[in-house]
């Protein structure tokens, strides 16, 4: 067990931002120890350095297998996508791949009327990754020991986002749900974020409230630039009135997390249920995490 308040020798909060009927609110937190010699999925697919197929010819839903053919860690996020092969995957939990090594890792389709391959046998990268709603479902079951239920969940999550947002998918895609929303022309919002010096934020109004930190400012950006429009379409008709961020940082930093069975070199934690948080670490630093208040 541990708490991530041991894991930063400071938090601030940066000024608000509003993004659609969302409030983010930009969070720096300054780590006492940043993990070194890590790269993320997409930055070793742009480096040709990974390799992500199905397990066999006839494939496997629950299942990739991902190669890592670099000099370094190569770290897949819980709810990161891939595209392509017979069809789209979000990663289940976080994944640490050691150097120069293969790991078979549970996946989620994210695509559920295709089976078969279409461009290429490979997976790629994406610009999507599971939106919040669906990913605290996923939390949930998880932490329940519910994991045979998740994929059902999913899929009809899915059904569900595509008839809110009137967006539809000839083969149920989550990413071309996501794109073809009256949300994909938003993506400026980005702009009003690129130059802030920020490494975790509180999203409001997109579902459940969360906070969610990263080791890096750039694996942060990354993803936040992957999420805007699944926290666009996951938004309320409602306008948010600004929260009391102290409360439920305080929460984040002091709740006690417990271990997980884990499939590489890192270490999985989650949180009470009540909060639905995932946290991932490496040689005892953190990596990512994520708590629903």
């Amino acid at each position: 067990m541990l708490k991530l308040s041991e894991q930063f020798n400071s938090v601030s909060f940066l000024d608000k931002v509003k993004i659609g009927r969302l409030n983010f609110y930009p969070i720096k937190f300054d780590l006492k120890d940043i993990p070194q010699n890590i790269k993320s999925l997409d930055e070793l697919f742009d480096l040709n350095l990974v390799k992500v197929n199905e397990l066999t010819d006839e494939g496997v839903v629950s299942r990739v297998e991902v190669h890592n053919e670099s000099e370094f860690n190569l770290l897949i996020l819980d709810g990161e996508a891939v595209k392509g092969a017979k069809q789209n995957r979000i990663a289940e939990k976080s994944v640490i791949i050691p150097p120069f090594s293969s790991e078979v890792i549970p996946v989620n389709c994210v695509e559920k009327n295709r089976w078969n391959y279409t461009e290429s046998a490979e997976f790629s990268k994406s610009d999507f990754v599971l939106n919040p709603k669906i990913r605290e479902t996923k939390a949930n079951l998880m932490k329940n020991q519910l994991e045979a239920s998740i994929q059902s969940e999913v899929w009809d999550q899915i059904d569900n986002l595509s008839e809110k947002l009137d967006s539809r998918s000839y083969t149920n895609d989550l990413g071309e749900i996501l794109d073809k929303s009256r949300f994909s022309a938003d993506f400026d919002y980005f702009d009003k974020l690129s130059d802030k010096e920020f490494n975790g934020y509180i999203v409001q109004g997109a579902g459940r409230s969360f906070v969610e930190v990263f080791f890096s400012e750039k694996t942060c950006k990354s993803n936040v630039k992957k999420s805007l429009n699944g926290w666009l379409a996951d938004s309320d008709e409602d306008v948010c009135e600004d929260i009391n961020t102290n409360q439920p940082l305080y929460n984040f930093l002091e709740t006690i997390w417990d271990k997980e069975i884990s499939i590489g070199v890192e270490d999985n934690y989650s949180s009470d249920e009540q909060h639905n948080g995932r946290s991932v670490f490496f040689e005892n630093k953190l990596i990512h995490a994520y708590y629903y208040i």
